[in-house]
């Protein structure tokens, strides 16, 4: 088991699913060279333990939903301010790459 800490999973992680494999979403870093798309995913982690979620809406404009997340072990838990909650089971997480396993 691997155990992940804060600061390699702090900061803006857009969903990059055209590289999303059948047991895995791919999320790459704010700045990364992203094909043209419709929509995508974003996490905003930050350090102080809240999370941004932004989610393409009817519109195509980004919906907000704000919350809080913490690591264990191989997991982040996210609490949304809507009563919401999930786990992202953690596959890989380097520079420049977040890789989530499907459940």
């Amino acid at each position: 088991m691997v155990a992940y800490r804060n600061d390699q999973l702090c900061g803006h992680w857009i969903h990059s699913f055209e590289e999303d494999g059948p047991d895995e979403m791919v999320y790459r870093p704010q700045g990364f060279d992203f094909p043209r798309s419709r929509g995508r995913r974003a996490l905003k982690l930050q350090e102080d333990g809240s999370v941004l979620d932004l989610s393409p809406g009817s519109t195509d404009l980004p919906q907000a939903v704000a919350g809080d997340w913490n690591i264990t072990a191989e997991t982040v838990n996210i609490h949304y301010t809507d009563g919401s909650a999930e786990q992202l089971p953690i596959k890989e997480v380097g520079p420049g790459k977040l890789v989530i396993r499907k459940t």
